[in-house]
């Protein structure tokens, strides 16, 4: 399954919102060397109790993760 996820790194505290057609995943990880990427994807994790991959938008705000 993929997703759109809209990413806000930096943010006071974790959290996951669901809106028409995409997710919005708030992350405490800076986006430096990757890291709120992986916050990111640990969340979904979590979220899903699935495995979780970036496809597209390593550096972008807007993402594609595939939930597997």
């Amino acid at each position: 399954m993929k997703i759109s996820v809209k990413a806000r790194a930096g943010s006071k505290k974790e959290s996951i919102e669901e809106k028409e057609g995409f997710y919005i995943v708030s992350v405490k990880a800076m986006p430096e060397k990757g890291l709120a990427n992986e916050a990111i994807l640990k969340a979904l994790r979590r979220h899903f109790k699935s495995e979780a991959r970036i496809i597209s938008g390593f550096s972008s705000k807007k993402k594609i993760v595939e939930i597997y």
